[in-house]
């Protein structure tokens, strides 16, 4: 008697294990479909703050609007001047004897123009020290111009002062 229900507890948990996991899975989807109505429709706390930055019209500028709020306005012609730098011929380090001609001009407000012609020395042996430095592979890499312009408006801020200076614009970069 033992023999014959034996197989039959076999047989049975067989297929209390298959039914069982059809259940799960059925349970799994109608409660991944419940959840996902509930969220969709704002039945949840934390849906309804979804579903009402869908329904807002866009904001062209995005989350940074108060970031770009606050930023100064851009000065206007009468607030500004360009002092011209005149052009820098450096040799780049290296066994080619490659040249960099460089110049640049510097956006100065308005009444410090006269505090930057003083220190126009001050100003090239910064941009020659710097240039100077650099090997052929910091020229040739793709964001180098990027790279050099902001070591160089770094090096005017140290020379000029953070208030003197606006911006820094580089008119001729040119390696030979």
């Amino acid at each position: 008697m033992t023999d014959t229900s034996e197989p039959n507890k076999a047989a049975g948990k067989k297929r209390g294990g298959m039914a069982g996991l059809i259940v799960g899975i059925v349970l799994a989807i109608v409660g991944g479909a419940g959840g996902f109505f509930a969220v969709s429709k704002g039945m949840l706390p934390f849906g309804a703050a979804t579903t009402e930055h869908v329904e807002r019209e866009p904001d062209p500028v995005g989350e940074d609007r108060a970031f770009y709020e606050k930023q100064p306005r851009p000065p206007g012609p009468d607030e500004v001047e360009f002092v011209r730098l005149p052009p820098i011929a450096v040799s780049i380090s290296g066994g080619n004897n490659r040249l960099l001609r460089f110049s640049a001009a510097i956006e100065v407000y308005r009444p410090h123009v006269q505090h930057v012609v003083d220190l126009e020395p001050r100003v090239l042996d910064a941009f020659n020290s710097y240039l100077r430095a650099l090997e052929p592979s910091d020229i040739d890499s793709p964001g180098s111009l990027h790279n050099i312009r902001t070591h160089l408006a770094h090096r005017l801020y140290l020379v000029l002062g953070p208030d003197v200076v606006r911006d820094l614009m580089i008119m001729e970069f040119v390696l030979t």
